[in-house]
């Protein structure tokens, strides 16, 4: 081979914007700003990215929190409602025992929680749970 080994970008014509700078010309110091430049504006979009995920997770834990409470406070209302049905029908037929019993503690079901398990369940399986039971009380 003849004539002179040298690498490319060190014998670059004066004049072509590639003189040899440290061993890099000027258009890859160029090139490597672009790189850089374009490097921290990705590092900052994901800087904000996760910063929306955040304030998200945050409104969301919050509605699912409200959600909770909501349902807390009608469960609540619905157990005033029934001691108050039952103050003032001892007698009703939604109040005489089932034959059924709590697999927790055995205590008897009255007619009234049959009507109860039955839509529970089917709320829950409506939503593809498969064994509604599990969640009862």
């Amino acid at each position: 081979m003849s004539g002179p080994s040298c690498h490319v970008r060190a014998c670059a014509p004066r004049g072509s914007g590639q003189e040899a700078v440290h061993g890099r010309t000027r258009r890859d110091g160029d090139r490597q700003g672009a790189y850089a430049d374009a490097l921290e504006e990705a590092n900052q979009t994901i800087r904000d990215q996760n910063l929306t995920i955040a304030t998200l997770r945050r409104e969301l834990a919050e509605a699912y929190a409200l959600a909770l409470l909501v349902k807390e406070a009608a469960v609540g209302g619905l157990k005033a409602y029934r001691d108050e049905f039952k103050k003032a029908h001892p007698n009703s037929p939604v109040l005489a025992p089932s034959g059924q019993r709590y697999k927790s503690d055995g205590a008897i079901k009255v007619m009234g929680v049959l009507a109860y398990d039955q839509a529970f369940d089917r709320i829950l399986r409506d939503a593809r749970i498969s064994d509604p039971t599990k969640y009862r009380d």
